[in-house]
């Protein structure tokens, strides 16, 4: 039976000409135009280089597993508590990813460990301190351009991101959709969670002034693509895909404690009440405190999600189909 190293690995082609490889311990070689991909620490380096903002930056490993828990009753509840903490982005996911199937991981920083067991996993990655730890719980681990995948035609099932996309200029999110409906199969989906530039009271107070929005928001996280929830669903439709599902996060003052760090970062040095919510946003990110709040934000947001405006939202959770 092959294994799921073996099944991704079948999946992957050279960059450069789309040909197979052969794999040895140390490196994956083109069969046709002879280009040396070398492995190390169980990632295929696609491309040589690396970036100083993003390496090591985003190395959280994210562990969950159905199979721990004991009985339908801690099934049920485990993987509830999951997916709230997430966002509700990980029951998207369930819905579309069946069992043994197989999803690949755009800007995948240490992983998921349930992508790992639910099916054959493919992370993607600048950062090689970040896939080292993904190479733990993933069939394979790729550092290369999400503008080009190194991913056979019509062999995945889900494309998946979580913040990757606010990071990327227009023209790169056009080339990654492009590749993302390349790579999935007819009727595949690609579930992604982004920051999006959102309409609301907090979002509204924190672009007043542009030059410190500037320095909290978008230089602090490299949020240089950041645009409102209906641009997406506009790329998406362009691109060739039918919007399913629409999660709405961050619409009104009740937000992550995240929202608040950031408004600090840009305005707590002359404005005090910022200052005091950044404080306590930064013990609730330092502590067991914040997970609680984060949880009731998710569900409060999903309760509300029927009647709230989509261009409100700094945070969605879409999930589209490749037509």
């Amino acid at each position: 039976m092959q294994s799921k190293t073996e099944e991704a690995r079948s999946l992957l082609r050279c960059p450069t000409c789309r040909a197979s490889l052969d794999w040895s311990p140390g490196a994956a070689a083109c069969t046709s135009c002879s280009a040396r991909y070398p492995i190390e620490s169980g990632v295929v380096r696609f491309i040589d280089e690396t970036d100083d903002f993003y390496e090591g930056a985003y190395d959280r490993q994210i562990h969950f597993s159905e199979s721990s828990a004991t009985g339908v009753t801690g099934k049920l509840k485990s993987w509830a508590f999951f997916n709230l903490a997430q966002s509700g982005v990980i029951g998207e996911v369930r819905r579309v990813l069946p069992d043994g199937g197989r999803i690949v991981d755009l800007g995948c920083a240490g992983g998921i460990t349930w992508f790992g067991e639910r099916g054959t996993a493919i992370g993607v990655e600048l950062s090689v301190a970040s896939l080292k730890l993904a190479a733990q719980i993933y069939a394979a681990t790729l550092q290369a351009y999400v503008t080009e995948l190194p991913i056979c035609d019509e062999s995945v099932d889900v494309v998946y991101s979580s913040y990757l996309w606010e990071h990327l200029t227009p023209e790169t999110k056009s080339n990654l959709l492009a590749e993302t409906a390349r790579i999935l199969r007819p009727g595949g989906s690609t579930v992604i969670q982004c920051d999006t530039l959102g309409d609301n009271l907090i979002s509204r107070y924190a672009r007043h002034d542009p030059e410190k929005y500037e320095k909290g928001f978008i230089d602090n996280d490299g949020h240089i693509g950041l645009e409102p929830g209906s641009k997406l669903l506009d790329r998406l439709r362009d691109a060739g895909f039918t919007i399913k599902r629409v999660m709405k996060l961050n619409t009104t003052v009740f937000q992550y404690p995240s929202t608040y760090g950031w408004l600090d970062l840009s305005y707590g040095d002359e404005v005090k009440w910022v200052r005091t919510l950044g404080n306590a946003a930064q013990w609730m990110l330092n502590s067991k405190a914040g997970l609680p709040i984060e949880l009731a934000v998710t569900a409060f947001d999903r309760a509300i999600n029927p009647i709230s405006k989509l261009d409100a939202a700094t945070r969605v959770v879409v999930t589209a189909v490749r037509s």
